[in-house]
């Protein structure tokens, strides 16, 4: 496949640029440039010329020529950053009408298969306190991680109001726990990230299934 990926300078752009080769994809790099980059990063769209695919991973603050071009050309899009507002939603659901998008906080598989324990343990578990504990290195930006904030978004949708506690340390590994704190027991849910690698081959997975999917939003790779 060709993949477009928005947000190539950054760490996880790099990252799944590299991974892709595994996969025998060729990837289009879009991104701000300098002098300093390569001269194989494009920094207009319109240069991308036929992909199938788009994965974003970027903090743009406007999004719109892309949701223009993907609409357009009829290319699925994968948005995987944590950096949304009304505007991207509003868009991608404009994108949905022509083509499949997923909305994906983390492509982790085994943070989405967390996500559906979470939600099926708030369900059952009623009158639980609920603690959830996430940190990250020490240079990651958002707080709480747009993991912590989905599983919030859950527990809430299930009645459930946690305590949250966000840490930033060192370059510790990305980690969520889930407690559920029961009379006589606890209940935990656990994930740990120990590389970026593993976002970078859920992104392209998912992007691999996506294109065979009817035009609409999806919310989790376990969809696909």
């Amino acid at each position: 496949m060709r993949l477009l990926i928005i947000g190539a300078l950054g760490k996880m752009g790099r990252q799944t640029n590299e991974v892709a080769k595994c996969y025998g994809d060729e990837c289009v790099l879009l991104d701000k440039v300098s002098l300093s980059e390569p001269n194989f990063v494009i920094n207009d769209i319109s240069l991308a010329g036929e992909v199938d695919a788009i994965i974003d991973f970027s903090v743009a603050e406007d999004r719109s020529m892309f949701y223009d071009y993907a609409a357009n050309y009829r290319i699925p899009y994968g948005m995987f950053s944590t950096f949304l507002s009304k505007k991207d939603y509003e868009g991608l659901e404009f994108v949905s009408k022509k083509v499949p998008v997923l909305i994906c906080t983390n492509t982790s598989m085994q943070v989405n298969l967390l996500y559906k324990m979470v939600d099926d343990a708030a369900k059952k578990l009623d009158g639980a306190d609920v603690v959830l504990t996430e940190y990250h290195h020490k240079t990651k930006k958002d707080i709480p991680s747009g993991t912590a904030r989905t599983i919030i978004s859950i527990l809430e949708n299930d009645n459930q109001n946690p305590y949250i506690n966000s840490l930033r340390v060192k370059d510790a590994p990305g980690t969520h726990s889930v407690k559920f704190f029961c009379d006589g027991e606890v209940l935990e849910i656990k994930h740990i990230a120990q590389n970026r690698q593993v976002f970078a081959k859920g992104a392209i997975e998912a992007v691999h299934k996506l294109t065979n999917k009817k035009p609409q939003i999806y919310h989790s790779i376990l969809e696909l």
